[in-house]
């Protein structure tokens, strides 16, 4: 069954969930959700793969969400939040994707006590709501990084992905968070392909 972006807590609210209310309810949290698209690779790494939590540019590194609008203003809203920090997010969901996997024997999260000779970190450089008139869409800049830990430490993947959803019509928080997950679905999908090109290709 397909998974949706939902609202964590519910609220009784009137109208529709506009992000760009002038009023201060509590705070709605929202996860941005999407199944999970296998990727098959005929090759794999070698050692334990640790992600971190990804770093973020200002204004990312908030749960809060954040509209960009025409002329480059940017508002946050108080109202309207990620369950973590959009950094925290991409570092999970890659965490879980690969886990499934077989690109890597093993995928371990920052805080565990397993040593691990990879390492998967990042940047999100954009996570927002991008609104263009009456047009909306969920966009996402990421810069990954996969490492093999010891003195060299040598790079055997690093990448930028610039990405966004299909228009969107409406100012509801809540297409908001389905248009970011079904984003950062296609992300992943994509990461763990290009990875599995990097494991094929072998040692640079």
């Amino acid at each position: 069954m397909k998974r949706l972006a939902l609202p964590l807590a519910v609220l009784f609210l009137a109208g529709c969930s506009s992000l760009l209310t002038t009023e201060a309810p509590a705070p709605v949290y929202y996860e941005p959700q999407y199944d999970v698209s296998p990727v098959s690779c005929p090759a794999s790494f070698r050692g334990v793969l640790r992600v971190w939590d990804f770093s973020a540019a200002s204004p990312f590194g908030r749960p809060e969400m954040v509209v960009l609008k025409a002329g480059g203003e940017v508002q946050y809203s108080g109202t309207y939040q990620w369950v973590s920090s959009p950094g925290v997010l991409v570092a999970e969901d890659l965490t879980r994707d690969l886990s499934a996997g077989g690109l890597f024997p093993l995928v371990v999260t920052g805080d565990s006590p397993l040593s691990a000779s990879l390492s998967l970190s990042g940047r999100v450089d954009r996570f927002a709501w991008e609104r263009k008139g009456d047009a909306s869409r969920a966009v996402l800049k990421v810069e990954t990084s996969l490492v093999e830990s010891g003195s060299g430490k040598h790079v055997l993947f690093h990448h930028i992905y610039d990405m966004s959803s299909p228009p969107f019509q409406g100012s509801d928080a809540a297409l908001f968070a389905r248009a970011m997950g079904e984003l950062m679905g296609r992300f992943s999908e994509r990461f763990r392909k290009d990875l599995c090109a990097a494991a094929v290709r072998g040692p640079s």
